[in-house]
């Protein structure tokens, strides 16, 4: 019995641990915490199987509610969706929200989704994007949720616009959602073009480049350039955070805030600013390498804890 795998069997089972008390720090909070992730992971629902007429009857409804967003456009909008849900179900599909989108999710990834798009999200996410990626790392933590989770399940949905409004920042809802949406298929895409580029770039040859201005707490935003560049946030053991930024003094200054660092601390760790280092490189630092593909061999390398992690496209 030792040799089994109990978590994996849990999970198969869809059972759930709950902590009796609140986690402790230390060596026994370890039950603690996987208890609390598995208290609060989204609720495995039976998917939908394909059939053709519920199927049809899906698109159907999104033909009729969309406004002519994309169906991540659609669902990533709190009202739209539940707009959506609610035609599904008048038209006599008897599943729940979560289930609904998420075969849709499935139609779409399936090819050939016959309902066009002619309507697009025209905000600039670039703003939304750092407060994003924390609010996503601390939801995937918490709730081992997915991108479909947040798109398809109207808890993970809500959670992830919390983890926001903790943050202190502007914007809505579908902002933030469709930032974290962007970073995953777009700006956290290893291509497949770029990988033998990747495979041989050093990044640690290049670590002598970065500037110090020093530790977040006494980091002047004067002392940091207001142009693109990578920045990074480090305790002397790890990385906690590294972007691409179109201006490196207001991606530093989001950390400035006290409420974003109390935001991605928990019961087991208290970000402590003194002890953050931060780092930054400009174009002219990595002469000779596309600013993304440096991001992305760097996110690789030191695995920050509160950034998505590249993945091959």
């Amino acid at each position: 019995m030792n040799d089994l795998d109990q978590l994996k069997i849990s999970r198969i089972l869809g059972s759930t641990i709950r902590p009796i008390s609140r986690p402790a720090f230390g060596a026994f909070s370890a039950v603690g915490t996987v208890g609390v992730m598995f208290a609060n992971r989204p609720i495995m629902i039976a998917p939908l199987a394909p059939d053709k007429s519920r199927d049809d009857t899906i698109i159907d409804a999104f033909a009729q509610v969309h406004d002519g967003y994309s169906i991540d456009r659609t669902l990533a909008d709190p009202q739209l969706a539940a707009q959506f849900v609610e035609r599904c179900q008048q038209l006599g599909i008897g599943a729940s929200h979560a289930a609904i989108c998420r075969r849709l999710l499935c139609l779409r990834k399936a090819g050939g989704f016959p309902i066009k798009t002619t309507r697009k999200h025209k905000r600039d996410l670039h703003p939304f994007l750092i407060p994003a990626e924390l609010a996503f790392a601390k939801l995937t933590y918490r709730y081992d949720a997915s991108y479909d989770d947040l798109l398809a399940d109207p808890d993970v949905g809500k959670a992830f616009d919390e983890n926001v409004a903790r943050l202190g920042q502007a914007g809505d809802a579908v902002d933030y959602r469709l930032a974290a949406l962007h970073l995953r298929k777009n700006v956290r895409l290893r291509p497949k073009a770029d990988a033998d580029q990747l495979a041989h770039l050093d990044i640690l040859k290049r670590k002598p480049h970065w500037h110090t201005p020093g530790h977040l707490s006494d980091v002047r935003l004067d002392e940091v350039p207001a142009s693109e560049g990578v920045f990074s946030l480090r305790e002397p053991d790890r990385y906690l955070f590294l972007s691409q930024s179109e201006n490196l003094r207001s991606g530093v200054s989001i950390f400035q805030d006290s409420r974003v660092l109390s935001a991605v601390g928990n019961h087991f760790w208290s970000p402590s600013p003194e002890e953050i280092t931060v780092d930054f490189v400009m174009p002219e630092d990595v002469y000779g390498v596309d600013l993304r593909l440096f991001e992305i061999k760097a996110l690789e390398t030191y695995q920050p804890i509160f950034n998505m992690l590249p993945k091959a496209g």
